[in-house]
């Protein structure tokens, strides 16, 4: 029964030593190098928006407004937007898609239509051509998010196991002593 004991006490504080490398350790590098990525791909859909707003505003500056429209078609294809609108500087609607609302090109949108969206100015050097109102798709913001809340979940886990196994080892160590 004593070695029974000892040797279940042993493998609890080989579980409670496992548990707190774990927690100290892999977690935090694991969050790092979720941070990591996370910041990459914000430098990279900064650089994306960059590219969109440099199309679009070349074909602004052009006036091919069919050229606007297909563009967004492109963007809203790839994922880049669930929905978008292009406006000039006048706020009248030059091209939009994947919006729910009857947008009439020439008109003016209401504001409902840009309501939580991205506003990005569109531009050449100094010269403002107009703006263009986008919308993530709710998939891409939600998979970071939820990344983020497993890391706090994986967190929590490891800090319980680390005290469970932390207090099965020093209870069993205990239940030795008393039983020498």
């Amino acid at each position: 029964m004593r070695t029974l004991i000892a040797i279940t006490a042993t493998a609890c504080l080989a579980s409670a030593l496992l548990a707190t490398w774990l927690l100290a350790s892999v977690v935090p590098d694991a969050r790092m190098a979720s941070k990591t990525v996370r910041n990459e791909a914000a430098r990279q859909r900064a650089f994306v928006d960059e590219m969109i707003e440099r199309s679009l505003a070349l074909a602004m500056f052009e006036r091919d407004y069919g050229e606007v429209q297909e563009l967004l078609g492109r963007y809203v294809a790839a994922g880049h937007f669930s929905q978008a609108v292009v406006l000039n500087t006048q706020r009248n609607v030059v091209a939009s898609l994947g919006s729910k609302l009857d947008l009439e090109v020439g008109r003016p949108a209401p504001e409902s239509a840009l309501k939580e969206s991205r506003k990005m100015a569109l531009a050449l050097h100094t010269e403002n051509l107009g703006e263009l109102y986008a919308r993530i798709p709710a998939s891409v913001t939600a998979r970071l998010d939820g990344a983020e809340r497993q890391f706090d979940l994986l967190r929590l886990a490891s800090l319980l196991l680390c005290v469970l196994s932390w207090i099965a080892a020093l209870t069993l160590a205990a239940l030795m002593v008393t039983r020498r």
